[in-house]
């Protein structure tokens, strides 16, 4: 019974935990602190650049890092034109401070 509600829980306290630390990062961008930092795709496969959505897709051991935020899954797709990233299979979502 409680096999299915803790990783549920979990998952929900970590995207309310990255949802807490957007104002600090966007305080930051204004101060121009984030411009040096860039996203670090990474995977046990080669990445693939999706020509039709304008993606990087890293499959396998898939592993995106920004700042202190760092995204785990088996498949991760990066937007690099808005910076938003999708995750599929066993995601893990943290921050530093945390793990």
């Amino acid at each position: 019974m409680f096999k299915n509600i803790v990783p549920k829980f979990l998952l929900f306290f970590l995207i309310i935990c990255a949802m807490g630390l957007r104002p600090s990062l966007d305080a930051q961008e204004k101060k121009g602190l984030n411009a040096s930092i860039q996203p670090e795709l990474s995977s046990d496969k080669p990445i693939v650049a999706d020509q039709a959505s304008g993606e990087l897709v890293a499959d396998g051991k898939a592993r995106l890092e920004y700042g202190k935020l760092l995204l785990l899954a088996d498949n991760i797709r990066y937007r690099k034109k808005d910076g938003r990233a999708s995750a599929k299979g066993n995601v893990i979502l943290t921050y530093r401070e945390f793990r």
